[in-house]
């Protein structure tokens, strides 16, 4: 995954909040998603950044995201990070 998007994925599982907060100010990638993610061993479509800092635990980054805009009750939301 390249671009804005791959360094968003990358600054939310790393819990990289100043970093994605720069990011956020300079484009529109609040409500973005991932078309293909791997998480752990399963590999997911669609998958809203929101969901991916859920997943990797990056709860400032979570907090980011929501104060930002983020859809809470996106689709393929958290249920994907359920075991």
């Amino acid at each position: 995954m390249k671009g804005d998007l791959g360094l968003a994925v990358q600054y939310c599982e790393q819990n990289k909040e100043t970093s994605l907060a720069l990011l956020l100010k300079n484009t529109s990638l609040v409500k973005s998603v991932v078309e293909q993610y791997k998480f752990k061993t399963i590999t997911r479509t669609n998958v809203p950044l929101l969901s991916i800092a859920i997943g990797s635990k990056s709860m400032e980054c979570v907090k980011l995201l929501i104060s930002n805009g983020a859809d809470i009750e996106a689709p393929d939301g958290v249920l994907y990070f359920h075991s």
